[in-house]
C-alpha cells in the first residue's frame, strides 16, 4: 500500500515551480554540509486549468477534478466554517437585543456543535492538503483536530485545540523558509518548506528534514532572533524573522493544553498568549489571506478579553458570540493561505 503522506503534484503553478537547482553536479565549493542527502527527482506540476486525478492510497480509486483542487478544498472549508459562524452571528444579534434567550443546555447543543463542525472541517481539508503536498507534521496536526473536536466542547475545545493547531501551523511557518536538500549527485535543490511534494523524498526523509528545519529555527530564536541573511532581500529577511517569532509563539500555544490538567489558569494563559502571538505573526505576513486571518483572530481575542472584564450579561453574551463568530472566519482565510488558491497565487511571495 502506498504511503498516504507521499507527495503528489499540486495544481496552480508551472511545472517544477518553487524548485531551484543551486549547484552544478560536483561543485563542492558551495555544498551545504547541513543539507539532507537524498535522491531527488523533480515532479511534474499542473497548471490551474488542468484536471488532476487523485489516487486514494487506501480505497484504491481516483477522483477527477475538472478545476483546481486547491479551490475545491477551499470551497469545502468555507462551507464548514460558515456553518459554524452563522449560528454565532445570530447569537450575537439575539444577545445584543435580549431576544430568544435559550436554556444553557440548548445553547451548548447548537453552538457547541457549530464549533465542532468548524474544527473537523479544518482537520479534514488540512489533512487532504498536506497529503497532496507531502507534509508529514502538519498532516498529523490536521488529523488530530478531528478527535479533539469529537471529545471536547466549549472552553475545553478551544484549550485542547492549541495542541493540534500548533502542529498544523508548521505548514504556514515553513512556507516562509527555503529548504535545501542535497542530492547524491552533489546538486542542491531548493523548495519552500511547506511543499515536500516538489522532491522525491520518502516519509522518513520528510520527517527528518522537517525536524531539522524546525531545529534550525529554534537555534536562530536562541542565538540571533533578529539576525538577517545578507544573501536575502529585505522582504525575504522579514519573512524569515517572522517564521522564528511564529514558531516561538506556536510552541507556547502548544504547551497550554499540556499544562492545563495540572494548572488550568497557567495552561489557559499559555494557550491565549501563544495563540495571540501567532495571530500577530499572521498579520505581518506578505500573503494577504494570512494577513486577513490574523486580523480576524486578533479581533476575536479582543472580544474574548473584553467579555471577561464586564458584568453586564447582555454585553457579555454579545462579546462572547462575536468572538466565536470571528474564529471560523479567520480559519477560512488561514486555510486559503495554506491551500494556495488561484486568488492567493498572485499575492504569495517567495523569500529571495
Amino acid at each position: 500500500m502506498s504511503n498516504p503522506i507521499q507527495g503528489s503534484s499540486q495544481s496552480g503553478q508551472a511545472p517544477n515551480a518553487g524548485l531551484r537547482k543551486e549547484l552544478p553536479a560536483g561543485d563542492a565549493s558551495n555544498t551545504d554540509p547541513n543539507a539532507s542527502t537524498a535522491t531527488i527527482i523533480p515532479k511534474k506540476r499542473l497548471s490551474g486549468g488542468e484536471s488532476l486525478n487523485i489516487k486514494n492510497p487506501i480505497l484504491k480509486y481516483g477522483v477527477d477534478f475538472a478545476y483546481n483542487p486547491n479551490d475545491a478544498l477551499d470551497t469545502v472549508n468555507r462551507i464548514g466554517n460558515l456553518i459554524s459562524a452563522i449560528p454565532n452571528f445570530f447569537g450575537a444579534v439575539f444577545a445584543a437585543f435580549g431576544i430568544l434567550q435559550m436554556e444553557e443546555e440548548n445553547t451548548e447543543r447548537i453552538y457547541g456543535t457549530a464549533g465542532k463542525v468548524s474544527t473537523i472541517t479544518r482537520g479534514i481539508t488540512g489533512a487532504i492538503d498536506n497529503v497532496r503536498k507531502g507534509n508529514p507534521l502538519p498532516f498529523i496536526g490536521s488529523i488530530l483536530e478531528i478527535p479533539t473536536a469529537l471529545t471536547s466542547s466549549g472552553f475545553y475545545l478551544w484549550l485542547r485545540r492549541g495542541f493540534p493547531q500548533s502542529i498544523r501551523q508548521i505548514q504556514s511557518i515553513l512556507k516562509n523558509r527555503v529548504v535545501s536538500v542535497k542530492t547524491l549527485a552533489g546538486e542542491v535543490l531548493e523548495t519552500t518548506g511547506h511543499e515536500w511534494g516538489n522532491l522525491s523524498l520518502g516519509l522518513k526523509e520528510r520527517v527528518m528534514v522537517s525536524f531539522k528545519e524546525l531545529g534550525k529555527i529554534f537555534k536562530e530564536i536562541v542565538t540571533n532572533p533578529r539576525g538577517k541573511d545578507p544573501n536575502k532581500s529585505d522582504k525575504g529577511n522579514e519573512a524569515i524573522i517572522n517564521s522564528r517569532f511564529m514558531l516561538a509563539m506556536s510552541t507556547l500555544q502548544f504547551t497550554g493544553p499540556l499544562i492545563a490538567p495540572f494548572h488550568e489558569k497557567l495552561g489557559d494563559l499559555d494557550r491565549n498568549t501563544g495563540g495571540i502571538g501567532v495571530d500577530f505573526g499572521y498579520m505581518r505576513e506578505e500573503n494577504k489571506n494570512y494577513k486577513t486571518c490574523g486580523r480576524f483572530w486578533v479581533g476575536s481575542a479582543i472580544f474574548d478579553f473584553a467579555k471577561m472584564t464586564i458584568e453586564n450579561e447582555r454585553l457579555k453574551g454579545l462579546f462572547h458570540h462575536t468572538s466565536v463568530f470571528l474564529d471560523p472566519l479567520a480559519a477560512i482565510f488561514e486555510s486559503r493561505g495554506n491551500f494556495d488558491t488561484k486568488e492567493d497565487e498572485a499575492s504569495h511571495t517567495q523569500p529571495t
